[in-house]
């Protein structure tokens, strides 16, 4: 994790240095992540002896840094953290709620749209991943998870100018690709496979244009 975290920070102090004029996004949102948890005592999950409950809300914050690399095509490191929690029932030993509070590091490309027709609108993708790292405390007496997750984003939304305000209403799925199960030899460990988590988020990001009238063209948008 510490590498991880240092290659990230280097990144950001390299973006930095290249732009003269940061563009900072700031986001807040509601997050809704699912625990997929693989049975392996039964082929119907109904009747296995360990289940995931329903998707479980919660919220996130974060920032982000967005550096112009080819003409409507943005590298847009940040940092976030979201809390979440999830229940998980074993049939013989009742519930446990999990918790995570998560710290993470997404980087994404941020593709726009500079060929539409009204200048204060324009769609964007959001394409690439992130590392976190969970830092609540969990129940591990009847099955434990790994602090660290690693996911594949992709994102839909729009940038609408307001003044010199940029909004952004985006929705995000970040489906995880790390196995988080920790097994450690406990009763439930052996009818237990694969533990992933995905979430889908649907948050408001907001930036700041340099230039009252910088929206407006489709050439003043590769200058951000």
């Amino acid at each position: 994790m510490k590498i991880l975290l240092v290659q990230f920070f280097i990144l950001f102090s390299v973006l930095l240095s290249a732009q003269k004029v940061p563009v900072w996004v700031f986001s807040i949102g509601f997050e809704s992540q699912s625990l997929g948890i693989e049975p392996l005592d039964s082929r119907e999950p109904d009747k296995a002896s360990v289940l995931s409950g329903r998707p479980s809300p919660g919220i996130s914050v974060g920032m982000a840094y967005k550096h112009l690399i080819w003409r409507s095509v943005y590298l847009q490191p940040g940092i976030s953290f979201s809390s979440t929690r999830n229940k998980v029932s074993f049939r013989q030993d009742g519930e446990a709620v999990y918790g995570f509070h998560e710290l993470e590091a997404p980087l994404h490309l941020a593709i726009y749209n500079s060929t539409s027709t009204n200048a204060r609108i324009r769609a964007k993708v959001l394409i690439g991943g992130r590392f976190g790292w969970n830092f609540a405390s969990n129940p591990d007496d009847r099955l434990s998870f790994y602090n660290n997750r690693f996911g594949l984003d992709l994102g839909l939304g729009m940038e609408i100018q307001a003044g010199r305000l940029l909004l952004s209403p985006e929705v995000l799925y970040s489906h995880g690709m790390n196995n988080l199960h920790n097994f450690t030899g406990k009763k439930y460990d052996y009818l237990v496979g694969r533990v992933v988590r995905d979430k889908v988020s649907f948050r408001l990001a907001i930036s700041f244009n340099r230039k009252k009238n910088e929206h407006n063209s489709p050439i003043s948008q590769e200058k951000w």
